[in-house]
């Protein structure tokens, strides 16, 4: 799949009348305890440090340390003007499906059922190098178009 610019993301159900809700963060930041900023695209999960700043998120062994959203919203030029212009990004949290296309999460065999976890901020299978995200798993992946549809509960 060819992306130009702009890559596919929808979110499917669950935004923004039904089970999740969004919240708008001033600083993107490189890791947990970095103060260096950090332009991030829509489908990129991140976790919020102890400053309030955001950045990319990477579960490896404990799932339920920190609260999680995916962005709706990036600061970066090439994903939203707006972001960009505004320096700040949305995401979304609670109960929702999303559309995501092949920059958006690692390359696996992915099957409807199979719990994700996170890796960089992308979406991963999870496996014996990372924990599952509890109530997160694949809907369905279309090999063809590269498309991964994910529900969320975050």
């Amino acid at each position: 799949m060819v992306e130009v610019i702009r890559p596919k993301f929808d979110v499917t159900r669950g935004w923004p009348n039904i089970s999740a809700y969004d919240k708008t963060f001033a600083k993107v930041v490189d890791d947990a305890a970095s103060t260096a900023a950090l332009k991030v695209r829509q489908g990129t999960v991140v976790a919020i440090n102890p400053q309030g700043d955001v950045y990319p998120a990477t579960v490896l062994l404990d799932g339920g340390a920190f609260k999680l959203y995916m962005v709706i919203e990036g600061n970066d030029p090439l994903d939203s003007y707006a972001g960009d212009y505004l320096d700040k990004v949305v995401g979304i949290a609670g109960d929702f499906e999303v559309v995501l296309s092949t920059t958006m999460f690692v390359a696996g065999a992915y099957a409807p059922g199979d719990q994700i976890s996170i890796l960089g901020g992308k979406v991963k299978i999870a496996d014996g190098s990372n924990v599952a995200v509890p109530g997160c798993f694949v809907v369905s992946y279309d090999s063809v178009s590269d498309l991964l549809k994910v529900a969320f509960n975050l």
